[in-house]
């Protein structure tokens, strides 16, 4: 299993609850020597990441990594358009 994982939208809510999920919920033993680079709009610290960056940092960041960890890396891609719930359906050409 790869030991480095990162989490594109990892500051949001599916985000956060996936990276609690591995480094605090019921199985999280299995999963306690992994690197998690959280990466967000903002670079806002996430309980439970490695790190937390912008994904203008995202790049620079990586290069510290061996290519072997690159080439086993597990990627979550959880980022999305942020919309107000209530207005759903007039928000539908932003999301889009």
């Amino acid at each position: 299993m790869s030991r480095l994982v990162i989490i594109l939208g990892g500051s949001g809510f599916i985000g956060r609850n996936l990276i609690h999920a591995l480094t605090s919920g019921p199985d999280s033993q299995h999963f306690k020597d992994l690197k998690i680079i959280s990466v967000g709009k903002t670079g806002a610290q996430v309980a439970g990441a490695h790190r937390s960056i912008r994904l203008d940092e995202l790049k620079s960041v990586l290069s510290e990594f061996s290519g072997e960890e690159m080439q086993n890396a597990i990627l979550y891609h959880l980022a999305s358009h942020r919309y107000d719930s209530k207005n759903f359906l007039s928000s539908q050409s932003e999301i889009m």
